[in-house]
């Protein structure tokens, strides 16, 4: 059985360093997703790398909007071509930001479930040190009980009873 994670997409994300210019780095989003390409539920693009998918969005927008491309289509009469095109941009950077708030959604249980976990041997760890105590002070008391000392009394009670 092959373990490799299968590549989903990948996110172009351009940074600005000072003295180098545009930096664009390629994250690759691996893993299985219960997303389908075709669905119309509405998506939040405020998760990692959503910034960067809707850039994405906008650049190929741009591109397709412009006159020349744009222009090319209506020569040859293809603009409902034109527009499928617009939607299938739309529905593939839809299905991303999808994947990726599946992907939080994932990652919040499993960063719950540790800290659940962590929660539960904390608790039995302090259980464990309480019966301790709980041990070792009645123990002492027993070890007290059993050195049979006479017992305390002051100056004025003494000599009350001479």
């Amino acid at each position: 059985m092959n373990m490799t994670k299968q590549e989903l997409f990948t996110i172009n994300k351009w940074t600005y360093q000072y003295g180098k210019g545009d930096i664009c780095e390629i994250i690759s989003i691996y893993g299985p997703t219960r997303e389908k390409l075709l669905s119309s539920r509405p998506v939040n693009s405020n998760v990692r790398y959503g910034r960067a998918v809707i850039d994405e969005e906008r650049k190929k927008l741009r591109n397709l909007n412009s006159w020349k491309t744009r222009n090319k289509y209506f020569q040859s009469g293809r603009m409902q071509e034109f527009e499928e095109e617009k939607k299938k941009i739309n529905m593939e950077t839809n299905w991303k930001l999808r994947v990726l708030n599946e992907q939080e959604r994932e990652e919040k249980k499993k960063i719950e479930a540790a800290n659940t976990l962590l929660e539960f041997a904390e608790q039995a760890r302090k259980e464990v040190a309480q019966n301790e105590r709980a041990h070792k002070r009645s123990k002492t008391r027993e070890d007290k009980k059993a050195q049979d000392l006479p017992l305390r009394r002051s100056r004025r009670l003494k000599a009350k009873l001479m």
